[in-house]
């Protein structure tokens, strides 16, 4: 029901940015291991409730938001990209311009997991991960891991050749699944 639904929408927003790690903890057990809801009739069966369809039917609704203005405890922060699976922000990009020398990977790594996390943590409560650029290189990682445990990939699932920063959002369309008629790119305010 429409009220059952937005009993889990109030679940998940009620997990506190106090907590972030074990907030963000709960809520990757209940993306992945998904959870039963408990019927408001109870003379009806309870449910299993899977926030990301994972079947090979993918009714899932994505959305990737470029330079969406965040306002939380009056401090604003833009980040350069969030993606969107069903209403929930699961990936957030940032990404630093290649032709700056002095902006680097890791300094988009720490506008993440400083500026972002002190101002915005609210954002990372439903994160899966974080995609971090140069604009060459790429790399993703957990926004609670160490720099060293972000990662590089080189190669997109199919392809020969490996692939640079330079086309990143059209590479993540084939190394997400994602269907591309179901990605809508957008920009925030």
């Amino acid at each position: 029901t429409e009220s059952e639904a937005n009993s889990i929408i109030r679940q998940i927003k009620s997990l506190p940015a106090f907590d972030l790690y074990e907030s963000n903890k709960t809520f990757m057990s209940w993306l992945s291991d998904g959870f039963i809801l408990k019927r408001e009739d109870r003379n009806q069966k309870d449910i299993y409730i899977q926030l990301v369809d994972n079947s090979e039917d993918d009714c899932n609704i994505y959305r990737f938001v470029t330079q969406l203005e965040i306002i939380e405890n009056n401090q604003k922060r833009i980040p350069d990209g969030i993606l969107y699976i069903n209403g929930l922000p699961l990936v957030v990009f940032e990404f630093k311009s290649a032709i700056r020398e002095e902006a680097t990977i890791h300094n988009a790594y720490e506008q993440l997991t400083i500026r972002y996390k002190r101002d915005i943590p609210q954002l990372f409560i439903c994160n899966a991960f974080c995609v971090i650029s140069d604009g060459v290189n790429n790399k993703a990682g957990s926004f609670f891991a160490p720099y060293e445990f972000f990662y590089a990939w080189r190669r997109v699932s199919g392809l020969a050749k490996d692939v640079d920063g330079t086309e990143l959002i059209e590479k993540l369309k084939q190394f997400l699944p994602l269907n591309s008629s179901l990605l809508e790119i957008g920009s925030g305010p």
